[in-house]
Formats: C-alpha cells, sequence, structure tokens
C-alpha cells in the first residue's frame, strides 16, 4: 500500500532548481512578467508567471539533454560562414519522455581554429 505524505513546503516549477526559482523571485521577474501580461482570471490557480517560469524551468532541462547529445557528436563539418571558419553538426534530438516520435534538427556550431 502507498503511503500518502502531507507537506507545507512549497512547490515550485523547477522541481529540484529550487535555487534558480528563488533568486529568479528576489530578482522580482515574477512581477515584471504579471505586471507587463497582465494578471489572469480570479479562478485560475497559476499567475501568467508561474507559467512563463514553468516552462523556463522546463527548458533548461531540455537544454542539458542537448548539451550532453552535442557532447557526443563525432562527425563535424567545416564551414565558412562570414569569413569565420566554423564546424557545424546536425543533431537529432527526442525529449525522453516523449510518447510520440518528435524529433528536432538543430544546428551547432563550435569555432575551429585555423592553421
Amino acid at each position: 500500500m502507498d503511503k500518502v505524505t502531507l507537506s507545507n513546503k512549497n512547490i515550485t516549477p523547477f522541481g529540484g532548481l529550487n535555487f534558480i526559482y528563488d533568486a529568479l523571485s528576489r530578482s522580482g521577474i515574477d512581477k515584471f512578467i504579471d505586471q507587463k501580461i497582465g494578471s489572469r482570471s480570479v479562478m485560475a490557480k497559476y499567475s501568467y508567471a508561474d507559467v512563463v517560469l514553468s516552462l523556463f524551468g522546463n527548458t533548461l532541462m531540455d537544454f542539458e539533454d542537448i548539451r550532453q547529445a552535442c557532447s557526443k557528436i563525432k562527425v563535424w563539418k567545416t564551414i565558412r560562414i562570414n569569413h569565420e571558419v566554423k564546424e557545424v553538426a546536425s543533431i537529432f534530438y527526442q525529449p525522453k519522455n516523449c510518447k510520440k516520435h518528435i524529433v528536432l534538427l538543430l544546428l551547432a556550431t563550435k569555432e575551429k581554429m585555423d592553421k
């Protein structure tokens, strides 16, 4: 049988990254977002700032997955962009918890030293 524990701790949209949420709250960005976008319905449980910060937290987690995928790239192609030599690679990324086959095509670049 599962045990249910009641907690009075605040739940944040950043999960384990509470220190980021605290820093953003201290900076006043949540109030700024609500000021610029406006307030939601009285019936709404979350403000626009809560929604935006939640999406930001999800993006941070996805960015970490993409960063790890970039470190595994073995084949880079050399191209010249605005007289600068760059190496590019295509990354096919699928979120871990995605039931459907959704793949993003990203273009990653890294600096290449001219020899």
